[in-house]
């Protein structure tokens, strides 16, 4: 079972969902079964969970970055994802590593490995 369809299950499971204004967040509310004597907490970045569950919510969610992050690695492997980040964080365009850096700390790759991938791509480019 995929990463993603293991997290949507928990989403459910853990009656958890994304909102970003009122409409949503009482149509999600109703969705999720959720009933107004539930108490219910706001994890950041407009994620939304019961307040009764919500750190068994996050150990999961832990666990489905980490296998993420194991697929990614084992699938596309270390180089391709710093080229990924250089790319999406527009690096080639502004000649600033700082936020792709910021998006590789949970990858553990060093400035000196990306700064050898940026070069790389701009010498091939």
């Amino acid at each position: 079972m995929s990463t993603f369809i293991k997290q949507d299950f928990d989403f459910w499971k853990y009656k958890a969902f994304f909102c970003f204004w009122d409409e949503q967040f009482e149509k999600a509310k109703k969705e999720n079964w959720i009933n107004d004597k539930e108490k219910l907490v706001n994890l950041g970045a407009w994620l939304v969970s019961l307040k009764s569950n919500y750190k068994e919510m996050l150990k999961a969610f832990s666990l489905h970055n980490e296998t993420e992050k194991e697929r990614r690695i084992k699938e596309d492997g270390i180089e391709n994802i710093i080229k990924y980040e250089l790319a999406n964080y527009e690096s080639y365009y502004t000649w600033d590593i700082t936020d792709a850096m910021e998006a590789l700390k949970e990858y553990w790759v060093s400035e000196s490995e990306v700064k050898k991938v940026f070069k790389e791509q701009l010498q091939y480019n």
